[in-house]
């Protein structure tokens, strides 16, 4: 009875240690999303002239009409300089 305690103990440290790496792996992707989402706002801030919140707002747009996540379509401009669909939005 006294073994099984110790191997219930031990499993729950076990199980508590993984869910705080999950955590911090989380965490990590995250912060990386952020980033590369702050380089291609800073791509079309100088590239557009536009302000930040607009360049934001233009990806979230862009976001949107693509169906794709904005930190995927980020990551796409901050590696090809390209927005994809940006000439599709209807103008007006």
């Amino acid at each position: 009875m006294r073994r099984a305690g110790v191997l219930a103990d031990h499993a729950t440290v076990a199980i508590d240690a993984a869910g705080h790496a999950d955590r911090a792996d989380n965490l990590e992707i995250a912060l990386q999303r952020n980033r590369v989402t702050g380089t291609a706002v800073g791509i079309l801030v100088e590239r557009l002239r536009l302000t930040p919140t607009q360049a934001f707002d233009l990806l979230r747009v862009m976001s949107q009409h693509t169906n794709r996540k904005l930190a995927d379509l980020a990551e796409h401009l901050v590696e090809t300089g390209e927005l994809p669909g940006v000439d599709d939005l209807p103008r007006g």
